[in-house]
């Protein structure tokens, strides 16, 4: 069962509600997200090798193939710019 709280993400192309089973459930996603694994303005120097960079509006942090593929889906679909930092080396993010 699922409540319909917020969405915590700004993004008004991203809409989605969280799930009962405490992730983040993206509309038309059809991949549960862990709400542990969204992140709403990061600070993207946590997460580059050099230490700096802004914040991102929405970083995701996905556990497996099926939660990248259908992330990647979405964001196509729904014309949301996305970019795959892999590790976070040696990229500059202002």
């Amino acid at each position: 069962m699922k409540n319909n709280k917020k969405s915590p993400v700004k993004n008004k192309n991203i809409k989605g509600k969280i799930g009962s089973e405490g992730g983040y459930y993206i509309d038309n996603c059809p991949v549960l997200i862990p709400k542990e694994n969204i992140y709403i303005n990061e600070p993207m120097s946590k997460h580059t090798s050099f230490k700096i960079g802004g914040p991102a509006e929405c970083f995701i942090k996905v556990k497996n193939i099926e939660q990248l593929r259908n992330i990647l889906e979405y964001a196509k679909k729904e014309n949301i710019k996305l970019t795959i930092i892999g590790n976070g080396s040696n990229i500059l993010v202002s």
